[in-house]
């Protein structure tokens, strides 16, 4: 987010210094996630709320507004950090597919599943039951087909953007795979051109211009960049701002302010994700310069749960939704209230990180000891 919020930790990867502001990019995009899903129904619509403080209210919703924009943000690192490794795995002839297969059932399943039985508690407790088709629909999702072949799960509509990420992963790693070994039609290949053409499908029925945001990171990582400084990093940053502020403008969530703007809306969010391309090596090369301080330094273990909380945060907001009818008025009391939900899906995204995601390399050597794919077919 991921990560997106599934992506790898840069630590794993490459040194970890180099990428402080990497992890400070990947916790706020999940932090304004959670801050966009918990204002509709904390407060009334606009339209209906009280206008005393009409100018501090206006820029509060306007900077809690772009959840979606730093989803663009999470595909764009996941494209980074996982697309740019198979590639240049790939070129240098390292790409193990029963590493990466390991490796991205581990990283996806080892939050997702206690988070989707958390989802299940929070339905049962504001519904009281489940609505038919809601087995299904779990099912479906645990598959990654929600947005394909059934809805996103009730009680959790961010997984929407998960059924890309896997089907991303999955078109890579099977391209790599069959790429391996274009002439020797063994099972393996077969399974691989099998994937390569049902991911491709799916990625069909999907808003194909997320995979573009991807394949932009991706590129971001194995292609050189020249050192731009401090101008480079203004000027990505700029178009940056260029890129969110039309994409709001031009977007369905919350109601756009251009009609009939979708070609727009693309060009806005493919703009976004190549500013933020641009900007990734720009701060993954300059991040060793805050390798001193404590608050950047709180980075890693901040993004080390950003995927959990974007999976956790949406269920536990309608649980405490519940608790109170919408305000009416942006008061004192209202923005703290507020921010004691964002306080509590961040608390309970921390602890259902610790025995879950934490352990994601534990969950990762499990399956290597079990795993049967043997590397001598591949």
């Amino acid at each position: 987010m991921s990560q997106p919020p599934s992506s790898n930790t840069p630590s794993e990867s490459h040194s970890h210094r180099h990428y402080v502001l990497l992890d400070w990019m990947r916790f706020l995009a999940a932090f304004l996630v959670v801050l966009c899903h918990a204002r509709p129904e904390h407060w009334v619509a606009w339209s209906e709320l009280n206008k005393d403080h009409e100018i501090i209210s206006k820029l509060f919703f306007l900077l809690i507004r772009p959840g979606p924009e730093a989803v663009v943000i999470f595909f764009v690192l996941s494209g980074y950090f996982v697309g740019g490794k198979v590639m240049e795995r790939f070129a240098n002839g390292t790409f193990k597919p029963e590493d990466y297969l390991r490796d991205r059932i581990s990283r996806i399943f080892t939050p997702l599943l206690p988070s989707l039985l958390l989802t299940i508690i929070c339905v049962w407790i504001v519904n009281r039951g489940f609505t038919d088709g809601f087995g299904l629909e779990l099912l479906g999702n645990i598959f990654q087909m929600q947005g394909i072949l059934c809805e996103r799960l009730e009680g959790n509509a961010p997984l929407w953007s998960l059924s890309y990420e896997v089907w991303f992963y999955t078109f890579a790693g099977a391209l790599a795979t069959l790429c391996l070994r274009p002439h020797k039609k063994n099972v393996t290949w077969l399974i691989s051109g099998a994937l390569i053409l049902f991911s491709a499908w799916c990625l069909t029925m999907l808003d194909t211009v997320y995979f573009f945001c991807w394949i932009m990171g991706a590129l971001a990582y194995v292609l050189p960049m020249p050192d731009f400084g401090k101008k480079g990093l203004i000027a990505g940053l700029v178009l940056a701002f260029i890129a969110a502020s039309t994409s709001q403008a031009t977007g369905t969530y919350q109601g756009g302010l251009i009609a009939n703007s979708e070609p727009i809306h693309k060009a806005a969010t493919l703009l976004l994700a190549a500013s933020v391309s641009f900007l990734i090596p720009i701060l993954a090369n300059t991040g060793w310069r805050f390798s001193s301080s404590r608050i950047m330094l709180s980075g890693p273990y901040l993004a080390a749960f950003s995927y959990t909380l974007y999976l956790t945060h949406y269920p536990l907001l309608l649980v405490m939704n519940t608790l109170h009818a919408p305000f009416q008025a942006f008061t004192p009391v209202s923005v703290c209230l507020f921010f004691i939900k964002i306080g509590v899906c961040v608390a309970v995204a921390w602890l259902v990180y610790l025995p879950f995601e934490r352990n994601t390399a534990r969950v990762r050597g499990f399956i290597h000891k079990h795993q049967s794919l043997p590397p001598a077919s591949l």
